[in-house]
C-alpha cells in the first residue's frame, strides 16, 4: 500500500529518479494564414490581462523586501538530510529512506553500525572535549523567514533553526546579519529570531486580518531547493488540515495550497493578492521528498498570538481543561448528539473535574463557538490564558446544561493526550478454559473472563467486577476501534457490567451486531475511554 509522508519542508532528503523524455516535433507552416490573426488576438488578450499581471508584479515588490534567507551552522559534524533546505540527522535520514523503501514494497536494508571499543570511545570524547571548540561552524541547513517588525524580529519555523549554533540571515537587498533565537514554540513549530539592523532598512510584512477561504489566490515566498528569493503562485486548496506532523502535543490548523513549496521554503510567508501574510510555509505531503501538489502553511490567526507571547513573555502559556476528548460520530450518535466533542475521561485534579464535567458529557459550545471536532476544541481551549473562565454548553443524558470552567495551565511536557499503559495480565491466574461466543467473535473479541481481585486492584477499581478482554482478532471491528488484550470493560452503553454473563446479556439487549454498541473500557489505573463497536455489515 502506498503511503503519504508528511515532512517539514526543511527536513527532506530526495531520491532523484532520472527518466527519459520523448520530444515530438510538429511540422507547421510559418506562412499559415491564421498566425497573424492569432498574434493580434493574443495582443488584445494581453492588454485585457495587463492589470492582473501588474497586480502579481506589485505583490512581489511589496513582499520581497520582507523575505529573508536563513542559513544555519553548527560545529557538530553530521550528515544532513537537507542538501537543499534545513537541519537533520542520520536518524532522520534513515527514517526517510525507510519510508522510501517501504512505500515501494521493498525491504529496508538495515545499516551496519559497529560499536566503538572503549579506547575509541575515550579518544572520541577527548577529541570532542579538547578540539571541538576550535572547529569552524559548518552549514547544516537552509530555510526562509520574514521580517515581523522594525525592531529586527524575524519569524520562521522552529524546525529550521532547532539545531543551529549560528544563524545567518540574508535580506533581499543582500545585507547579511547574524541572528539570535529569541524564543520558540515546538507545539506550533514557530520561532522568533532577532537581528541588529537599522529600523529604516527593515520592511515588516503585514499579517492579514481577513478570513482565508478556499479558492483565494496566494503566493509562496522563500528559497526552494536553494533558489533564493523565489515565488510561486496558486490557490488555497483547503483549510483546517490536521496531519499529525507536530506529534501528539502539537496544534495544527494548516492551510493547504497548490502553490509550489519545496525544501527551503520553510518559514517563508504565504501571502494574498494584497501582499498580506495569510500563513507561513511549513510542510508538504510527498512520496518523493519534493513538491507533489499539496503544501501546508501555518495560518495567520495561529501565528499572531504565538509570536506575540514569545515577544512579550518569552513563552507561550495555554489554557488547560484536563480531559480526554473524542469526536467519533458513532459515539456521538450513541449519546444522542450529532455534533460536538465528548468527554472520554478526566485527569485527576483537573479544571474540568473541578467544574463538574463528567465522562460521557458532550461539549457542543465553548462560549458562543460551536465545537465540531476534538482538534478544534483543543485549539480553542489553548487559545485562552490560564486562569480565564469559559462557559461550556454540554449535553448530559439528553439534557443541555451550562458549566463555567476556570482553566488551568497546560502542563509541560504534554500529558493531556496520552492514554497511559494498559494493565498487564497475571498469566498464572488466567483461566484455562476460554469461551468462544458467536456475538463476540463477530466483533473480534475472541476471549473474555471475569477479573481477579489482584487485577481489579491494579486497575484501581473500587469493586472486583468488570470483564477482562484476553484476546482480540487482528483487523477485526474491536481491533480497529482500539480495543486490546488486558483491557477491562466496565459498561455496555449506560449499563454497568460486573461479569461475563452480564456483559454478553447487555450486548444482546442493545443488539450490538445490528445497532452497534458503546463500551466503557479501563485502559490504565486512572484512565477510562469510550469505544464504539459496529459490525462492518452496517457500513
Amino acid at each position: 500500500m502506498s503511503m503519504r509522508v508528511f515532512r517539514p519542508v526543511a527536513v527532506i532528503a530526495a531520491a532523484m529518479i532520472l527518466t527519459g523524455a520523448v520530444v515530438v516535433f510538429v511540422n507547421a507552416s510559418p506562412s499559415s494564414p491564421g498566425i497573424e490573426q492569432d498574434r493580434q488576438r493574443l495582443a488584445q488578450i494581453s492588454e485585457e490581462l495587463a492589470p492582473m499581471q501588474e497586480a502579481y508584479r506589485a505583490v512581489l515588490r511589496v513582499v520581497e523586501p520582507s523575505v529573508v534567507h536563513i542559513t544555519t551552522r553548527a560545529r557538530a559534524p553530521r550528515m544532513e538530510l537537507d542538501g537543499f533546505g534545513g537541519p537533520g540527522s542520520p536518524e532522520e535520514l534513515e527514517e526517510f529512506f525507510r519510508h522510501f523503501f517501504e512505500d515501494r514494497g521493498r525491504p529496508f536494508p538495515e545499516p551496519f553500525r559497529p560499536r566503538p571499543g572503549p579506547e575509541e570511545e575515550r579518544d572520541r570524547q577527548d577529541d570532542d572535549r579538547d578540539f571541538r571548540r576550535y572547529d569552524m561552524p559548518q552549514p547544516i541547513g537552509q530555510g526562509s523567514g520574514w521580517v515581523y517588525d522594525t525592531e529586527g524580529h524575524i519569524v520562521t519555523n522552529y524546525h529550521v533553526v532547532r539545531r543551529a549554533e549560528e544563524i545567518e540571515v540574508l535580506f533581499a537587498d543582500r545585507h547579511v546579519a547574524t541572528a539570535e533565537l529569541v524564543g520558540y514554540d515546538e507545539r506550533t513549530d514557530i520561532a522568533v529570531l532577532k537581528v541588529d539592523r537599522d529600523p529604516e532598512d527593515l520592511v515588516p510584512a503585514k499579517l492579514t486580518e481577513d478570513a482565508v477561504e478556499r479558492g483565494d489566490i496566494v503566493f509562496a515566498f522563500g528559497s526552494p531547493l536553494r533558489f533564493r528569493f523565489s515565488v510561486s503562485q496558486g490557490i488555497i486548496s483547503g483549510t483546517g488540515r490536521t496531519v499529525g506532523l507536530l506529534g501528539i502535543g502539537g496544534y495544527e490548523d494548516f492551510l493547504q495550497t497548490d502553490a509550489a513549496i519545496n525544501p527551503g521554503n520553510s518559514g517563508g510567508p504565504l501571502t494574498n493578492l494584497r501582499g498580506e501574510v495569510v500563513g507561513m510555509n511549513t510542510a508538504i505531503a510527498t512520496r518523493t521528498g519534493v513538491f507533489a501538489g499539496i503544501g501546508l502553511a501555518i495560518p495567520a490567526d495561529m501565528l499572531r498570538p504565538v509570536v506575540r507571547d514569545l515577544l512579550e513573555k518569552g513563552e507561550v502559556r495555554r489554557g488547560y481543561l484536563g480531559a480526554y476528548i473524542g469526536d467519533d460520530p458513532r459515539l456521538l450518535e450513541s449519546f444522542g448528539v450529532e455534533r460536538g466533542v465528548y468527554i472520554d475521561d478526566l485527569l485527576p485534579d483537573s479544571p474540568a473535574g473541578d467544574a463538574g464535567l463528567e465522562p460521557g458529557d458532550v461539549i457542543t459550545h465553548v462560549d458562543d463557538a460551536a465545537m465540531e471536532s476534538a482538534e478544534q476544541l483543543r485549539r480553542v481551549i489553548a487559545g485562552y490564558r490560564p486562569g480565564e473562565q469559559v462557559e461550556l454548553t454540554i449535553v448530559r443524558a439528553g439534557e443541555q446544561k451550562r458549566l463555567t470552567v476556570e482553566l488551568g495551565a497546560l502542563p509541560d511536557p504534554e500529558q493531556t493526550a496520552q492514554r497511559g499503559l494498559r494493565p498487564g495480565p497475571d498469566r498464572q491466574q488466567q483461566h484455562r478454559e476460554r469461551q468462544r461466543m458467536e456475538m463476540l467473535g463477530k466483533l473480534g473479541i475472541e476471549a473474555v473472563r471475569n477479573i481477579s481481585a489482584e487485577e481489579a486492584g491494579r486497575a484501581d477499581l473500587p469493586e472486583v467486577d468488570g470483564v477482562l478482554i484476553e484476546r482480540i482478532r487482528r483487523n477485526s471491528v474491536a481491533h480497529s476501534a482500539g480495543l486490546a488484550p488486558n483491557t477491562i470493560v466496565t459498561h455496555v452503553a449506560n449499563q454497568r457490567v460486573h461479569n461475563v454473563d452480564e456483559f454478553i446479556a447487555a450486548l444482546r439487549q442493545v443488539d450490538a451486531l445490528r445497532q452497534g454498541v458503546r463500551l466503557t473500557a479501563r485502559v490504565s489505573p486512572d484512565r477510562s475511554t469510550f469505544v464504539f463497536l459496529i459490525p462492518p455489515e452496517r457500513e
